[in-house]
């Protein structure tokens, strides 16, 4: 059974308390790079792989990947940490009361803050990069802007996803008619967040609970953005995506 309101809280903080003597280790580190996953995402580990094949280029950094998963997650999970991982990286799974995409994603977000780090997002869906652009700064497009201008950016890969309709004729209409903004996918799931945005995300959840505990948690990081009027820009990240199932994207 799920949980509300303080509960909800209580759990999640007991949680993110039960790795805080691990995370002591990274409270020097720049990055954080964050991947929720679900009992269905067994193409994480060839994701990691990419990704950790990507930071081997990065010099002068110090990345911390983080993975988040649902608590019937637990195969998924084995097959994260018996992956030949060569960065640092920790991965747990989330207690079922208070699971969901969204959940993960604020245990990310509150890792960023507790490190004080930048954070890059990716949907587990995204498959099969394309290794020569990765190695040509398929991730640099992320986090170059938030080191500059810009707080909040989003990895566009609209290029190679079919898009549902919900998309074109609901989310990104209804972002544009009350936000003034416009966005291609609000959905896309790939975020890079300054750490400034980080710590204000980080401390405004407390007051959304359940609301952005599932897929919700998308739309909330755009919209903070926009009624916060800070800097945003979309950056097209060129890769082959995973197109997810019908079903998904209709909750989302």
């Amino acid at each position: 059974m799920k949980v509300t309101g303080v509960k909800f809280e209580a759990v999640l903080d007991q949680t993110l308390n039960g790795i805080k003597e691990e995370l002591k280790n990274y409270k020097d580190f720049d990055l954080v790079i964050g991947l929720p996953f679900g009992a269905e995402d067994e193409n994480i580990a060839s994701l990691l792989q990419s990704i950790d094949g990507v930071l081997q280029f990065w010099t002068g950094r110090r990345q911390l990947i983080v993975c988040v998963g649902e608590s019937k997650a637990r195969t998924v999970l084995k097959t994260i940490r018996d992956g030949n991982i060569s960065h640092s990286h920790i991965s747990f799974l989330l207690p079922e009361v208070i699971e969901g995409r969204g959940t993960a994603i604020r245990a990310i977000i509150e890792i960023g803050k507790y490190i004080d780090a930048d954070l890059l997002l990716f949907d587990a869906n995204i498959s099969e990069l394309q290794e020569a652009e990765i190695e040509n700064g398929w991730l640099e497009r992320l986090l170059v802007p938030i080191q500059g201008q810009y707080d909040l950016v989003l990895g566009s890969a609209g290029r190679n996803l079919e898009m549902s309709g919900e998309s074109y004729l609901l989310t990104a209409p209804v972002l544009e008619m009350f936000y003034g903004f416009r966005v291609r996918d609000p959905l896309g799931g790939i975020y890079g967040i300054s750490h400034d945005f980080v710590e204000m995300l980080a401390h405004e959840a407390r007051f959304w609970g359940n609301y952005i505990a599932g897929c919700g948690i998308d739309f909330w990081i755009v919209t903070r953005a926009v009624s916060w009027n800070l800097d945003i820009c979309t950056v097209n990240m060129e890769g082959k995506v995973k197109t997810p199932p019908p079903a998904v994207r209709n909750k989302m």
